[in-house]
């Protein structure tokens, strides 16, 4: 199978068979492939806060917007650009995430809203009366020390 010798470490529980840790390096190719998709096409690095919580969130909608694609892909038919290779342009193969996403606006525009169409605003009303939000968490500010100078240099 290879010419060399493959050292792997594992450091999960020791019951596992040989096999499923095979199976589980080869699967990670995939899961590899999920974050760069996600970092470089679906912005999971985007969202820069503070809060704990909204990053999370952030991961999950991300996350659920891949699902989205991966379900879809049955239901659009891909959009080959001019310079796309001849593989990518078989019918039969599966579309990849990432055609999906390319083919997602035809065939997001006949799908239509449930929402109602918009009305027109005025003037918002803003705040209410008396409703003062409460100043963000201060961090003290870190700095490098300054170097002292050697005794060499002087």
């Amino acid at each position: 199978m290879y010419k060399r010798p493959l050292w792997l470490f594992w450091g999960g529980p020791s019951d596992v068979p040989l096999k499923a840790l095979c199976t589980m390096y080869l699967l990670r190719f995939g899961v590899e492939h999920f974050f760069r998709f996600a970092k470089r096409r679906m912005g999971l690095l985007i969202a820069q806060t503070s809060d704990l919580v909204a990053a999370q969130n952030w991961v999950w909608i991300v996350t659920l917007a891949y699902i989205q694609l991966l379900l879809a892909r049955h239901l659009v038919t891909a959009q080959p650009r001019p310079w796309d290779p001849k593989p990518r342009r078989d019918p039969q193969q599966p579309l990849t995430p990432g055609q999906v996403r390319q083919a997602w606006p035809a065939f997001s525009h006949g799908l239509g809203t449930p929402a109602h169409s918009p009305r027109p605003a005025g003037k918002s009303p803003g705040r209410a009366v008396g409703f003062h939000p409460k100043p963000r968490q201060r961090f003290p500010v870190v700095t490098k020390k300054q170097k002292q100078p050697s005794v060499a240099s002087k």
